[in-house]
């Protein structure tokens, strides 16, 4: 009997099946409607923690500001700073913009509620009560909400610091 050669698609729904039964038979199995939650708090979570490295860029930039070099010397400098953010951790860098004052209060804790959810769901097997929790509507909705808000919140400040950085690049250029 000859095995026929599966297509890149059948392979990856084949393993997909594979990881979903594992998932199923898991004794830390969480509900499909809370696994979405999961990956909506993941996602939050990561795009904010790259506004949070650019705040802190922007803050490691400062007494450059005014810096007469070309684009090209500020965005490399820009890149080696993402390059060393990249190894601390989230709740360093929230405490570090909150030492330094870069944020509104409100939004820093914001930043820490945001990675304590995640910490639950990154940990279901200690916070598997609060998981729970989120079984319930009203707090499901509740977390919804609270996404949407920091994500919406931190994505306005992002665009004022385009133009800031557009504006910077315009004077810094000529």
């Amino acid at each position: 009997m000859t095995k026929q050669k599966l297509t890149k698609a059948q392979e990856i729904g084949l393993l997909f099946e594979e990881l979903q039964s594992f998932e199923d038979t898991d004794f830390l199995y969480i509900s499909p409607d809370i696994k979405e939650l999961r990956n909506k708090v993941f996602y939050v979570h990561t795009r904010l923690e790259t506004s949070i490295d650019s705040e802190i860029t922007r803050y490691l930039r400062e007494p450059y500001k005014t810096f007469k070099g070309n684009k090209e010397k500020r965005q490399e400098m820009a890149r080696r700073t993402y390059d060393l953010l990249e190894g601390i951790s989230y709740s360093k860098k929230v405490n570090f913009i909150e030492e330094k004052k870069l944020l509104d209060m409100d939004l820093i804790q914001k930043l820490k509620k945001l990675n304590t959810i995640r910490n639950y769901f990154s940990h279901p097997r200690t916070f598997m009560d609060k998981l729970n929790e989120y079984r319930d509507d009203n707090k499901f909705i509740e977390i919804l909400r609270f996404l949407i808000n920091v994500y919406s919140e931190f994505n306005k400040l992002a665009g004022e610091r385009l133009k800031e950085f557009d504006e910077e690049d315009k004077i810094n250029s000529d």
